[in-house]
């Protein structure tokens, strides 16, 4: 498909605040099950969410997400409480299209 056709997506850079490290999975199931019961099934398969970048030693991630979603997925991760009985909070760093220009949040 050209990539004019493509759908367009955006990139949240994100810290979860705890004293606990976090591996990759355990956000990924709390993330994904916020969607679930907050825009259900159907509205989470159209956030088209992806953990792509996860550093354990400081608990910062990028989530990729479709551009008509971004307003549903901040909300999704400030509906996040705990991981693993754990409280945290998920802070926005920032939100951007590419990659590249979130290196300098």
């Amino acid at each position: 498909m050209p990539k004019s056709m493509r759908e367009k997506r955006r990139y949240i850079k994100f810290v979860v605040d705890s004293d606990k490290r976090f591996d990759d999975e355990d956000v990924r199931h709390s993330l994904w099950g916020a969607m679930l019961s907050f825009i259900g099934e159907n509205g989470a398969a159209r956030t088209n969410l992806w953990l792509s970048n996860w550093d354990e030693k400081s608990n910062t991630g990028v989530l990729r997400c479709s551009i008509i979603a971004v307003d549903e997925v901040i909300v999704c991760m400030k509906l996040v409480t705990e991981i693993q009985e754990e409280r945290v909070n998920f802070i926005v760093k920032g939100v951007s299209g590419t990659l590249k220009s979130l290196e300098t949040c």
